[in-house]
């Protein structure tokens, strides 16, 4: 994984502030045109609960965009209910629960990725960088997330 850090330094988009956080999450997530990965720390209800992040999975879930899921044993019930719900309504949607939390949480668009910074849990600061249209790092991304859900639970 180092190698990837000197990978996303060039061409990164940084963001500091959770509007615009949230703003790039939801517009990478409503250009998904073939797949989806997120892994989170947690599931935090700020972002999973956001009527904008729910309506964007719901879009790409129902073009048929392959959409999977990876947290950590951190949950709020109502994420977790809308997510079952999402996973309930679309088979192209899996979410899957890990037995310790991620180090490197971030979501994999298509070849798009956003990546939070570590940080501990619960803490609503996050240093979040977008790496758009890089093939390279998303096969990268990819890969660490068919290790990471080796070793979880589907849900």
């Amino acid at each position: 994984m180092l190698a990837l850090g000197r990978l996303l330094t060039l061409g990164v988009r940084p963001i500091r502030d959770k509007k615009h956080n949230l703003d790039a999450a939801v517009e990478l997530l409503q250009r998904a045109e073939r797949q989806i990965l997120i892994v989170s720390g947690e599931l935090n209800e700020d972002f999973y609960c956001n009527e904008r992040i729910q309506q964007a999975l719901r879009k790409a879930a129902g073009s048929g965009v392959r959409i999977r899921m990876a947290f950590g044993p951190f949950k709020d019930n109502e994420a977790l209910g809308r997510l079952e719900r999402l996973v309930h309504d679309y088979p192209n949607v899996e979410l899957y629960e890990l037995k310790v939390r991620p180090s490197r949480h971030y979501q994999l668009i298509d070849n798009s990725v956003r990546l939070q910074r570590g940080h501990p849990a619960g803490t609503a600061e996050h240093h979040t960088v977008v790496k758009e249209n890089s093939p390279t790092v998303a096969a990268a991304y990819e890969d660490a997330f068919e290790k990471l859900i080796q070793k979880a639970r589907l849900v």
